[in-house]
């Protein structure tokens, strides 16, 4: 969760799952829930809200990227439209 509250327009919310949630600034969607794409070493992970997260640690976590608005779209699509969250992790 502290991995994410530096990053510029990003709302970080704990959920009862005991996962987290993302939004991107600028960022809705009418039919979807509103969460980001997420990307973890190239591989996009589509997952239940709150649950992209849950077998990635922290530790590992190298560098985060976030693409929001025309950039995320161009690149991942109708997926990217609510924001992309690129994760790297220590490759081992």
């Amino acid at each position: 969760e502290d991995l994410f509250r530096g990053l510029a327009g990003v709302t970080v919310t704990r959920l009862p799952n005991g996962g987290i949630s993302l939004r991107i600034r600028g960022s809705s969607s009418f039919s979807g829930d509103g969460e980001p794409l997420y990307v973890i070493n190239g591989v996009p992970i589509q997952a239940p809200p709150g649950q992209a997260l849950m077998g990635v640690s922290a530790r590992n976590i190298t560098r985060i990227d976030v693409l929001k608005d025309a950039g995320a779209t161009a690149i991942y699509g109708s997926r990217g439209a609510n924001g992309v969250v690129l994760i790297f992790t220590e490759r081992r």
